[in-house]
C-alpha cells in the first residue's frame, strides 16, 4: 500500500528465444527476478505473473508453478500466476494482467522478466516522483523508460528502433481502465516490439493523458543478448533501479558482478569505447569503462 493506494508487480515471462539468441534457446528467470523483488519492494500488494507460454513450453510452465509455490511461502504478498498463448509480446501478457487480475488495485509496475529490481524501496521511490499532486494522479498515465521509435544514433543517419526501453514502468490502473482499459494490440503477428511501443503511447496520448520518461530522472541499463552488451540509457546522474537479470544468473556475463557491486556503490561499469548520443531527445550512454563518482 502507498498513501492508500494499492500497488500490483506484473512481470511479463516467457520461456523461449528472444531476439537473435540462438534456436531453442530457454530463458528461466523466475528465481533471479523475484528474490531481489522480495528484497527491496515496500508497498506492493500483489505480484502477478503472465507468462506467454504456448504448448511446447507447458513443461517450464509446470516448472515456473512449482517455484512460485516456493515463493509464496517465503512472502505475505499474494502471488498470481497465470498461462495465456503467447500472442502480442509483453503488451498482450500486460494487457491481459491489467483487465483480468488487477481489481482493487491503482498502480502497476509493468516489468519484464530479464530484468530485476536493485533498489531498495523502488516501488515508493517512484510512485512519491510521478505521483505526488492531484493532477498528475488523474492525467499522468504511464511513467517508462522508453525513446522514440525511429530515433537518428550515431550521427549517420541511421535509425536505432530503441526496442524494449520501454519494458521497466508504472501505470495508472484507474486511468488505464476509463481510457479504453486496452493497450493497441496489432492483428499482423509480424508487428515488431517497437511498432506496438508507439501505437501503444499515441493511442493513449491523442486521449490528452500524459505520459513520461523515467530515463529523465533515471539511469537505464540494458543487456543485449546478442551481442553480450550492457548498454546505459538516461540520466547518467540518476539512480539506478532495473537491471537486466543476465547479470545476477551466474555464469551469463562475465562481468555481471563487477556491474552490480558498481551499481550498488553508485559507480556504472561501461563496456567499451564510451559514447555520447542523443536518442529520442535523452542523453544515452552507449559503452565505455568503470566510471567513479
Amino acid at each position: 500500500m502507498w498513501g492508500g493506494h494499492k500497488v500490483a508487480y506484473i512481470c511479463a515471462t516467457f520461456f523461449g528465444r528472444r531476439g537473435k539468441q540462438r534456436s531453442k534457446a530457454i530463458n528461466f528467470y523466475a528465481e533471479y527476478y523475484l528474490p531481489p523483488l522480495l528484497d527491496n519492494a515496500t508497498c506492493i500488494d500483489h505480484i502477478i505473473i503472465p507468462c506467454n507460454a504456448n504448448d511446447e513450453h507447458l513443461v517450464h510452465y509446470e516448472h515456473m508453478e512449482a517455484i512460485v509455490e516456493k515463493f509464496r511461502g517465503m512472502t505475505d504478498i499474494p502471488i498470481t500466476l497465470f498461462r495465456r498463448d503467447n500472442r502480442h509480446y509483453s503488451y498482450g501478457a500486460w494487457n491481459e494482467a491489467l483487465r483480468e487480475h488487477c481489481d482493487g488495485i491503482d498502480f502497476a509496475f509493468l516489468v519484464e522478466d530479464d530484468y530485476a529490481v536493485y533498489k531498495q524501496g523502488f516501488d515508493a521511490d517512484i510512485l512519491s516522483r510521478y505521483y505526488r499532486t492531484k493532477e498528475e494522479k488523474e492525467h499522468l498515465l504511464f511513467c517508462a523508460s522508453w525513446f522514440e521509435v525511429g530515433a537518428v544514433v550515431h550521427g549517420s543517419g541511421a535509425r536505432d528502433a530503441g526496442h524494449a526501453v520501454i519494458s521497466n514502468g508504472l501505470i495508472n490502473v484507474k486511468l488505464f481502465r476509463e481510457h479504453g482499459n486496452e493497450f493497441f494490440l496489432s492483428p499482423h503477428k509480424s508487428q515488431n516490439g517497437p511498432y506496438l511501443q508507439s501505437e501503444f503511447l499515441g493511442s493513449f496520448r491523442d486521449k490528452g493523458l500524459s505520459v513520461r520518461d523515467m530515463a529523465s530522472e533515471y539511469f537505464m541499463p540494458f543487456y543485449r543478448s546478442n551481442k553480450d552488451q550492457v548498454l546505459y540509457y538516461g540520466n547518467p546522474d540518476g539512480p539506478v533501479v532495473f537491471v537486466p537479470v543476465q547479470l545476477i544468473v551466474p555464469g551469463s556475463h562475465q562481468d555481471g558482478e563487477q556491474v552490480i557491486a558498481a551499481q550498488q556503490k553508485r559507480q556504472h561499469v561501461l563496456c567499451g569505447e564510451l559514447e555520447t548520443l542523443d536518442m529520442g531527445g535523452f542523453s544515452v550512454l552507449r559503452g565505455g569503462a568503470l566510471l567513479d563518482e
